[in-house]
């Protein structure tokens, strides 16, 4: 079951993510902010959380051509 929460938690944060670096602003904050009331709530830990944060901006660099474009991304994840 954990396994599943976590799952889909990383899916929709990676979503989430990507639509806050793409200029999402302030409604991507809001979906990231429920997305940290939903992880709260079902007990994923704050190492689960880390690595989730790490293997999403992980998966968004992947996406990226440009080594300019991925310094951009990871000074804008780590808001």
């Amino acid at each position: 079951m954990q396994e599943t929460i976590t799952r889909n938690l990383k899916e929709r944060y990676t979503v989430a993510l990507r639509d806050y670096l793409a200029g999402g602003g302030e409604a991507a904050l809001q979906e990231a902010y429920e997305l940290g009331r939903r992880a709260i709530q079902d007990e994923v830990g704050v190492l689960d959380l880390v690595v989730l944060h790490q293997e999403a901006v992980e998966t968004i660099l992947r996406e990226r051509r440009l080594p300019e474009t991925c310094l951009v991304e990871i000074t804008a994840s780590e808001r």
